[in-house]
Protein backbone atom coordinates (compact mmCIF):
# COMPACT_ATOMS: atom_id res chain seq x y z
CA UNK A 1 0.00 0.00 0.00
CA UNK A 2 2.74 2.62 1.20
CA UNK A 3 4.43 1.55 -2.57
CA UNK A 4 1.25 2.19 -4.85
CA UNK A 5 0.80 5.74 -2.53
CA UNK A 6 4.05 6.28 -3.37
CA UNK A 7 3.98 5.99 -6.57
CA UNK A 8 0.69 8.28 -6.85
CA UNK A 9 2.69 11.14 -5.36
CA UNK A 10 5.87 10.71 -7.87
CA UNK A 11 3.26 10.98 -10.37
CA UNK A 12 1.38 13.55 -9.10
CA UNK A 13 4.56 15.65 -8.82
CA UNK A 14 5.69 14.62 -12.24
CA UNK A 15 2.41 16.24 -13.32
CA UNK A 16 2.45 19.23 -11.61
CA UNK A 17 5.91 19.48 -13.28
CA UNK A 18 5.08 18.52 -16.69
CA UNK A 19 2.28 21.82 -16.35
CA UNK A 20 4.54 24.22 -14.86
CA UNK A 21 7.78 23.82 -17.38
CA UNK A 22 4.61 23.73 -20.58
CA UNK A 23 2.70 27.07 -19.26
CA UNK A 24 6.35 29.10 -18.76
CA UNK A 25 7.46 27.62 -22.08
CA UNK A 26 4.27 29.30 -23.46
CA UNK A 27 4.41 32.35 -21.94
CA UNK A 28 8.52 32.47 -23.22
CA UNK A 29 7.05 31.28 -26.66
CA UNK A 30 4.30 34.40 -26.33
CA UNK A 31 6.88 36.93 -25.47
CA UNK A 32 9.52 36.43 -27.99
CA UNK A 33 6.23 36.41 -30.81
CA UNK A 34 5.26 39.67 -29.67
CA UNK A 35 8.80 40.95 -29.61
CA UNK A 36 8.93 39.96 -33.29
CA UNK A 37 5.74 41.82 -34.31
CA UNK A 38 7.01 44.84 -32.43
CA UNK A 39 10.39 44.47 -34.65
Amino acid sequence: LLRYIQNKLILAFLYSFLQLSLLSYHNFFHLCCKKITNL
